[in-house]
């Protein structure tokens, strides 16, 4: 049985409201850079993605698609097997999601609250930078270097046009 709780239920969907809002992020900016600090530490060992043919190469989106999540595939499995900091990280996240989670249902659920809330957090972070790593290696590609401010949407464009025509 829980004696007290902080905050209240009514505080806790005040903060999480105003988290929608962004006012909240800017009382809590500290928090953004410990998050950013975790989700580098997550990707850190993957810098540079070499070799993102098979991403940009496809002609339809589903195609694509397919690529880029099996490449997310492929940079999970290898925080398991190739990458200590990452997979450290991952276990430092794990070991804090879990302490949070709330345990009055028990020990298993608050573990696989956990789990998931982890591997949340680990999909998140590879997502964002393997979209990042796409985007570099396309602007390499175009030579958008030093070209003005409308050269990465007119590239995008031209590209559209030469990959993904019209019928």
């Amino acid at each position: 049985e829980r004696k007290a709780s902080y905050p209240s239920v009514s505080q806790s969907r005040a903060v999480s409201m105003k988290n929608l809002g962004q006012g909240f992020r800017m009382q809590n900016w500290k928090f953004d850079i410990i998050g950013a600090t975790v989700y580098f530490l997550l990707v850190v060992s993957f810098f540079p993605r070499c070799q993102l043919d098979h991403i940009l190469a496809p002609r339809l989106y589903p195609d694509g698609f397919s690529a880029f999540f099996g490449e997310v595939a492929t940079i999970f499995y290898e925080i398991w097997t190739d990458s200590v900091v990452s997979l450290i990280t991952t276990l430092c996240i794990f070991a804090t999601t879990c302490s949070f989670a709330d345990s009055h249902y028990g020990l298993f659920r608050q573990v696989m609250i956990g789990a998931v809330h982890t591997m949340v957090h680990v999909f998140c972070a590879i997502t964002f930078f393997l979209l990042l790593e796409v985007v570099v290696e396309f602007s390499i590609r175009d030579g958008l270097a030093g070209q003005g401010y409308d050269s990465f949407f007119q590239s995008f464009e031209a590209f559209e046009r030469r990959k993904m025509p019209e019928n």
